[in-house]
């Protein structure tokens, strides 16, 4: 009898082994291996691959050839398939609290973390590397996170650019050279791990985590890959939800909240209250509150406008050589910000991020 592929990948999921798996379905494990690779990256048409579902749905499609010494699509597969396999989490996953606040809902705004980065300090005045950033930003989320109310809502929203470049040739989406710490697999790998540390953190602490990871200047190819990873490693779990809108803006209507975000690098600020209007007129109607968060320019800016709170944040990443050329700086956080279903913003939760220099 032939053993379907969303039979392979359930049992794979739950051994996290090819060989454990094996032994369940009565396979070999090199079997196994080439379906799960098969599942996960199937040839479609020429230069085309598709990404399947649990099921054995397909549910993305994408090219599979290189652009500016871009990665293939099985090339980018492989480095997210090894983040989600070597991933072990501090502790084991709890079950959502008991407690939480079901008229709360807390936004986690992660703009610009740049894994990969590199910069040296005789040069720029900071050292910065994976690992650094690795360690730090667990850090500052831990802390957001205990210090953050108990709201029955998390949203986990990624504003772009989670990776400092988008291929093997140290360069961004269209081509900017970077200075980068490490192969491109490994941003991808550390960029991963990170997300699922901070996934499983807000998952202990509320009731219902939403994950958004849209894509920026930097990782635009980059941040499909990582979305569907987190889509395959958390579909057993009810109370997270991977967004997989494959566009550059979200929307989010929670109760008299109207909620936006997108890397900012494609429209003026003072373009995007009126683009949150016109692509969402009922939601428009049934809020008060609205507001649009942005990143790509690694520090804050307020925009108020068509009752629009229009925003961006600090990065947390270090500056690198290019930008310390030029005089750019300015401090680096992470941040929360909580609002009530009824009553729009409530508070405010602030983790600055103080390195050696």
């Amino acid at each position: 009898m032939t053993i379907s592929t969303a039979r392979i990948l359930e049992v794979y999921e739950e051994t996290r082994s090819h060989t454990e798996a094996a032994k369940r379905l009565g396979m070999g494990a090199d079997a196994v291996r080439k379906r799960l690779k098969r599942a996960d990256l199937t040839p479609v048409v020429p230069g085309k691959s598709v990404c399947y579902d649990k099921d054995n749905n397909p549910i993305l499609t994408w090219s599979t050839g290189r652009g500016v010494g871009g990665a293939t699509a099985e090339e980018v597969a492989e480095a997210v398939s090894t983040a989600l396999k070597d991933y072990r989490p501090s502790a084991p996953l709890k079950t959502a609290p008991v407690v939480s606040d079901k008229s709360l809902a807390t936004v986690m705004p992660f703009p610009d973390l740049h894994f990969g980065l590199l910069s040296w300090r005789k040069e720029t005045g900071i050292d910065w590397d994976m690992k650094i950033a690795q360690e730090i930003y667990r850090k500052v989320t831990a802390r957001l996170i205990s210090s953050s109310p108990k709201s029955d809502t998390c949203v986990v929203l990624g504003l772009g650019d989670l990776l400092h470049t988008d291929n093997y040739d140290n360069m961004t989406t269209k081509g900017t050279p970077q200075d980068q710490d490490g192969r491109y697999p490994k941003m991808l790998y550390e960029a991963t791990q990170f997300l699922m540390y901070v996934i499983d953190l807000a998952a202990e602490r509320h009731k219902k985590v939403i994950v958004v990871v849209l894509p920026g200047n930097h990782d635009e190819q980059s941040a499909v890959a990582v979305r569907l990873a987190l889509s395959l490693h958390y579909y057993k779990h009810k109370n997270i939800s991977i967004c997989d809108d494959a566009g550059r803006f979200w929307y989010w209507e929670w109760g008299k909240n109207l909620l936006a975000a997108t890397h900012g690098d494609k429209l003026k600020k003072s373009d995007l209250p009126l683009l949150m209007a016109s692509t969402n007129p009922e939601a428009w109607g049934r809020t008060v509150f609205r507001a649009y968060f942005t990143g790509h320019i690694h520090h804050e800016t307020g925009l108020d406008k068509g009752q629009v709170r229009v925003e961006s944040f600090q990065a947390p990443v270090a500056k690198d050589s290019w930008h310390a050329s030029r005089g750019y700086g300015g401090g680096q956080s992470l941040q929360t910000i909580t609002y009530h279903k009824d009553d729009g913003e409530i508070s405010r939760q602030r983790v600055n991020i103080k390195t050696e220099s």
